[in-house]
C-alpha cells in the first residue's frame, strides 16, 4: 500500500511539474497575444485572426526606421510587400503548429546569443537587434518553427545525386571558372587624341577609371566590369588586355570599333571540379531546396483562405491580396 501511494504521489509531482513548466513556457507568448489582442485584426489566414501589433513588430524586425526615410509611395510599397511575406511567414507558423512542431526556450535563447555574437561581429542583422525582450524572442521563435518545419516535412526526401552534381559544375562556368578568365573596365571612344589625354588621366588616378569610363567612353559598359574567356575578344583587344596586372591599364589600342583602354581588375584562374565538388553540392542543394520550398509555398497559398481588412493597416496596400 505504502508502495502505490507513493507511486501514485510521485505521478502526481510530475503532473503538476510539467503542467507549471509549460505554462512558464507560454507566459512570454499568452502576454503578447493578449497585448496584439488589443490592436485591430489586419489579416484572418484559414479563418485565423491575425493583428496589427503582430505586423508592426514583424515590420521593426526587417525595415526598422528605414519607412520613415521613404517617400509615401515607396513605403506603401515596402510595406504591402511585408505585409504579404508576413501572411506566408504565419500561414507557415500556423500549418507547423497544427503538426506539433514547436521550438523551446532553450533553443530560442541560444538562437538570441547568436545573432547577439554575429551582430558584434558584422555589424549586422541591426533591424532584428532593434527588437527586445519578449518581442524579438517571439520573431526568433517563429523563425525557428519555420526552420524545422522545411527541415522535418518539406525538405526531408530533398537530394542530390553525383551526376546532378557534376552538371551542375558544368552547367555555370562563371560561378566555377573552368579555364582562364579576366575581368576588365574599357574606354572607347572615337578620337586617338582624345583617347591619349584619357589614359593620361587614367594612370595618374587608376582609381577613376570606372568614373572616366562613365562620362567619357561610348562603349555599352560604361565603366562596368567585364569577364571574358580566352578568345571572346578580337586578339588585338585581348592581346592588349591580357597581360596586365591587377590595376594595371593598357596602351591606347586602335580597332574597327575606335580606340580603346583597358584596365586589368582581376584574373580568375580554373577551379578544377574535383577541389570544389564539396561547395557546388552546397549551393545546387540549396537551390534545390529553394525551390521545393517554394512550390510547397505556391500550394499552400492556393489552398488557404487569406483575407486582408485593408482599412485597418494604416498604408495603401497594394500587395497580392488586395
Amino acid at each position: 500500500m505504502p508502495q502505490k501511494f507513493f507511486a501514485l504521489a510521485l505521478l502526481i509531482l510530475v503532473v503538476c511539474l510539467v503542467g507549471c513548466q509549460s505554462k512558464a513556457s507560454n507566459g512570454r507568448n499568452d502576454a503578447l497575444l493578449a497585448a496584439d489582442e488589443k490592436t485591430p485584426v489586419i489579416v484572418e489566414i484559414n479563418g485565423q485572426p491575425e493583428y496589427k501589433a503582430a505586423f508592426d513588430r514583424f515590420l521593426k524586425s526587417r525595415l526598422s526606421d528605414l519607412l520613415q526615410q521613404q517617400s509615401q509611395e515607396d513605403s506603401n510599397l515596402s510595406q504591402s510587400s511585408l505585409l504579404d511575406e508576413f501572411v506566408r511567414q504565419r500561414l507557415i507558423v500556423q500549418t507547423a503548429l497544427a503538426k506539433g512542431i514547436a521550438v523551446t526556450e532553450e533553443e530560442v535563447r541560444r538562437e538570441e546569443t547568436d545573432q547577439h555574437q554575429q551582430t558584434n561581429v558584422e555589424g549586422s542583422n541591426q533591424n532584428q537587434a532593434a527588437l527586445v525582450g519578449k518581442e524579438r524572442a517571439a520573431e526568433i521563435e517563429h523563425n525557428l518553427i519555420i526552420r524545422k518545419f522545411y527541415k522535418a516535412e518539406i525538405l526531408k526526401n530533398v537530394a542530390v545525386t553525383p551526376e546532378e552534381i557534376e552538371q551542375h559544375y558544368k552547367n555555370n562556368p562563371k560561378r566555377y571558372p573552368q579555364e582562364p578568365s579576366f575581368c576588365v573596365r574599357e574606354i572607347k571612344v572615337d578620337d586617338a587624341e582624345k583617347a591619349e589625354q584619357l589614359r593620361k588621366q587614367a594612370l595618374d588616378k587608376p582609381a577613376d577609371f570606372a568614373i572616366l569610363s562613365k562620362e567619357h567612353s561610348t562603349a555599352p559598359s560604361k565603366g562596368s566590369l567585364h569577364c571574358y574567356y580566352p578568345k571572346e575578344l578580337p586578339e588585338v583587344l585581348e592581346n592588349a588586355a591580357m597581360p596586365l596586372k591587377d590595376g594595371g591599364i593598357s596602351t591606347v589600342v586602335k580597332s574597327n570599333f575606335g580606340y580603346h583602354i583597358f584596365q586589368m581588375v582581376k584574373k580568375q584562374e580554373p577551379q578544377p571540379f574535383d577541389k570544389i565538388r564539396k561547395q557546388v553540392e552546397d549551393d545546387l542543394l540549396r537551390s534545390k531546396n529553394q525551390s521545393v520550398i517554394d512550390a510547397y509555398l505556391n500550394q499552400a497559398l492556393g489552398n488557404a483562405k487569406i483575407k486582408v481588412q485593408a482599412d485597418k493597416l494604416g498604408f495603401n496596400y497594394t500587395g497580392k491580396w488586395k
